[in-house]
């Protein structure tokens, strides 16, 4: 398997209010609890960086699964044809044909 790669994973950077202390807040859609703050849009992002790396290892070495990055970043429709080419994959996998029989 890839080694997960930062810029392969949706982010979202929000301004933080004054009673949050201002600056930027940096988190990832795929990675619950991954996140980072900084005074600019920047240092976000390579707070970001930094959490990213973090939250990985953190993972992996616990055993724990690598979310996939593409499945909250696609469109709802997108996910939902997905989830039915899937289901109508895994139905015929499980379908059981006679054997033959001889007579």
């Amino acid at each position: 398997m890839n080694s997960p790669r930062f810029d392969d994973y949706p982010f979202e950077i929000r301004p933080l209010s004054a009673e949050d202390g201002g600056g930027y807040l940096i988190t990832f859609l795929d990675l619950p609890g991954c996140m980072a703050d900084g005074e600019t849009p920047e240092d976000a992002i390579r707070e970001g960086r930094d959490a990213f790396r973090c939250w990985m290892q953190a993972h992996i070495e616990d055993g724990r699964a690598i979310p996939w990055f593409w499945l909250s970043s696609r469109k709802a429709w997108d996910a939902a044809n997905l989830m039915l080419e899937l289901t109508v994959f895994t139905a015929s996998l499980h379908v059981q044909r006679p054997s033959p029989r001889c007579f």
